[in-house]
């Protein structure tokens, strides 16, 4: 009796919203029932949607940026060598 009263509850609810006239009788479509879900783990879903969000992904870069700028700072603060040379292949007489 319960279910049948929020049946016609969600009915009524339902000809509201549509526009429809308040005697309408909606149909429910119960194929939806038989149907079968792929069923995943936890961990699954929880991997899938790490991998689709990008403001997660946009932190990741900022942190290999971060490594990198420490790892340029480390290393301007090492000594440098620098070696140069030259060679003119210019034909000067008497030098």
């Amino acid at each position: 009796m319960e279910a049948e009263n929020n049946y016609n509850i969600a009915n009524m609810n339902m000809n509201l919203l549509l526009g429809l006239p308040e005697q309408t009788v909606l149909i429910v479509d119960t194929s939806f029932v038989n149907q079968q879900v792929d069923a995943k783990t936890f961990t699954e879903y929880q991997q899938e949607a790490l991998q689709n969000r990008k403001d997660v992904q946009a932190v990741g870069f900022q942190q290999r940026a971060a490594e990198l700028a420490t790892k340029s700072a480390k290393a301007e603060n090492l000594p440098t060598l620098a070696l140069t040379g030259g060679y003119v292949a210019a034909d000067i007489p008497n030098f």
